[in-house]
């Protein structure tokens, strides 16, 4: 895929600016250069991982390991997704322990994620307030291993992200699913699935 229009704007419930890149085909696949260098540094963000990265239980179809987080040469964040990439299905998975990141950050950065997925922007926009930036986001428990965990909750039309703490890990979701029931997750232990090459 590639960018080819970029937008930007203020959104008129909310007020919060915006940018859009509308996004195309490419006609070409990525330089073989460039996916070995990806492929590098995934294997590398895998190798370095030093905390529990959690993703979806028994899931067998396509997965991908999408992105890291660095602090020097310590990686401090891993993102799994699930599905097909154009997939209403999706499910990706952050697990970070990036020093002083906390459920409200993760609240935020999910936030952005839902703004086109059917959601109430007024009341999304809460989440970026100082006072009280989970006051719309509902508490619903997830499984985490074998331990029913607190998370909160946001609900779109067309998806639902929720954000918790397990230990010292901020975990955030971001699915197409419709209910939170069906998202069980576990420490990932064998990460080749997730290392495929992009195309």
């Amino acid at each position: 895929m590639i960018a080819e229009h970029r937008l930007e704007g203020e959104c008129p419930q909310c007020r919060f600016g915006y940018v859009t890149a509308i996004m195309s085909p490419s006609t070409t696949s990525l330089p073989d250069a460039f996916q070995r260098k990806l492929a590098q540094q995934r294997a590398e963000a895998v190798e370095r991982c030093g905390f529990a990265v959690y993703g979806l239980d028994a899931w067998t179809g396509h997965r991908r390991l999408a992105g890291w987080g660095w602090a020097g040469e310590i990686p401090t964040s891993l993102t799994l997704v699930h599905g097909e990439p154009e997939s209403s299905l999706r499910v990706r998975v952050t697990t970070s322990v990036t020093p002083d990141w906390r459920v409200e950050e993760a609240a935020r950065e999910l936030a952005n994620s839902l703004r086109d997925d059917g959601v109430d922007h007024a009341a999304l926009g809460s989440t970026f307030s100082e006072s009280d930036p989970m006051q719309n986001w509902e508490p619903v428990r997830l499984m985490v291993g074998a331990e029913d965990q607190a998370f909160w909750r946001f609900p779109a039309r067309r998806s639902w992200a929720a954000v918790g703490q397990v230990g010292k890990a901020v975990i955030g979701i971001h699915a197409g699913l419709n209910h939170p029931a069906g998202v069980r997750l576990i420490p990932i232990t064998d990460f080749e699935p997730y290392l495929v090459t992009l195309t």
